[in-house]
């Protein structure tokens, strides 16, 4: 709760009662809490990204992937999703220092994991792995390259054109974004910008989609 509302003083000391508290059953008892444990390393972690604290932020992902690439060996099915959220929050944070080779191993890192869980349970991975697509795509593009940015923006467009059909709510404002940001790739491509703007006029107040409206207005307006 603090987390989400940006008060990350109180957030901050809440999560390191929770290290304090899990270091000590994990200590005692590996077997049960070590899992916890890594849960609140990624928790500190994220915090620490989103203040920009990066030496912070690293230190703590990489306490929790330790632990989660361990887990992985002994129940994959159980682990992975989490490690695979670990590896998508370590390449952001490596993408805020510029750092490309990192980023780019840790995205395509999640990226295995997510497609192998997809394979096993889309409906309930997809929309995740499209996370991750678009991630990595958004990163090439900024990075200029750009055949790799339109392959991965096309594998998360097909699937979130699926995804819309089941909650278009939900998914509206990404599947905006990934058409809008591919519409840029292309070199302003037409039919793009009006899929684009078309799922923005669905939730003008959604702050994705008001930036889309806003970007465009010289073109349809």
């Amino acid at each position: 709760v603090y987390h989400k509302s940006k008060n990350y003083a109180k957030t901050k000391k809440y999560y390191f009662k929770s290290i304090k508290i899990r270091e000590k059953l994990a200590e005692d008892n590996p077997f049960r809490y070590i899992y916890k444990l890594a849960e609140s390393y990624n928790n500190i972690a994220k915090l620490y990204s989103d203040q920009d604290y990066y030496i912070e932020a690293e230190r703590y992902y990489f306490e929790a992937i330790k632990i989660l690439e361990q887990l992985v060996k002994y129940n994959s099915d159980r682990y992975n999703f989490d490690l695979a959220e670990s590896y998508d929050g370590i390449a952001l944070l490596c993408d805020k220092q510029n750092q490309f080779e990192n980023t780019e191993m840790y995205y395509l890192k999640a990226i295995d994991i997510r497609e192998q869980l997809v394979k096993k349970s889309p409906n309930k991975h997809n929309s995740y792995l499209a996370r991750s697509y678009s991630n990595i795509a958004a990163f090439y593009h900024e990075n200029k390259h750009n055949k790799k940015a339109e392959n991965y923006y096309l594998k998360a467009i097909v699937i979130r054109e699926k995804l819309i059909k089941e909650n278009s709510k939900k998914y509206n404002s990404a599947l905006a974004l990934n058409y809008y940001n591919y519409a840029v790739l292309k070199n302003g491509d037409i039919i793009y910008y009006m899929k684009a703007h078309v799922l923005a006029l669905n939730q003008p107040e959604e702050p994705n989609c008001n930036q889309i409206l806003e970007n465009l207005k010289h073109i349809f307006y």
